[in-house]
């Protein structure tokens, strides 16, 4: 199995099945040996988690920019020195993504746009979400480059996220463009709080659709 791809210190997203429930934790790749990755054992609620051995674990990496996704299995939960480590056997191929594409999501949320170089607030709706930007629709013009601050609610929590405008989609009648604005700069905190929201979400109308389906 070729894991050359990764490397320690490579933040991941895990999401784990076990019987009753499914659960998404952020951490980091600690050791690479052949087919199998050490990472720090994710902490939830304050706690740290051991992954039951034998769950099935989706594991996604990012790496500089790109995102790769692979499949594999809990085999050991166990400390060294004051850490708490996992052992996930990668037991499928890897799958490469952009990571400006991977993490998109089509949702319809309402905004709150500050441009740079004014305190006046205008008001519009995301298009689609990602980790590094997203789509909104509004009536109010911008142009491309533009700096503007933009606040939207991501689970119960409103964000503040600077961001350029990178393109521009005319709507109907010279009314409700769409504007691709990517963020700058912002936290791993941040950007693991969106993303983490992203997946919620996908899992949740997955979960829907396999509902209507049986």
């Amino acid at each position: 199995m070729d894991l050359s791809m990764f490397k320690e210190g490579d933040r991941v997203m895990l999401e784990t099945v076990t019987l009753m429930e499914e659960n998404e934790f952020t951490t980091r790749i600690e050791k690479i040996e052949s087919n199998v990755l050490t990472v720090l054992s994710p902490i939830c609620k304050g706690a740290i988690l051991r992954i039951p051995t034998n769950s099935r674990v989706v594991i996604i990496v990012f790496t500089g920019d790109k995102v790769y996704k692979a499949r594999g299995v809990a085999i050991d939960n166990f400390k060294e020195g004051n850490f708490h480590l996992s052992k996930i056997e990668i037991n499928s191929e890897v799958e490469r993504f952009e990571r400006r594409n991977y993490f998109r999501l089509s949702i319809m949320k309402p905004v709150r746009i500050m441009k740079a170089d004014s305190e006046d607030i205008v008001e519009g709706k995301t298009v689609d979400l990602g980790g590094g930007g997203m789509q909104v629709k509004s009536e109010e013009k911008f142009y491309k480059g533009q700096k503007l601050l933009v606040e939207v609610e991501i689970d119960g929590e409103f964000l503040e996220l600077d961001g350029e405008v990178v393109s521009i989609m005319p709507g109907i009648n010279h009314h409700d463009e769409k504007y691709g604005i990517k963020f700058l700069e912002l936290g791993d905190k941040v950007v693991d709080k969106i993303v983490s929201y992203i997946f919620s979400v996908q899992r949740e109308r997955i979960r829907n659709d396999r509902k209507v389906k049986s």
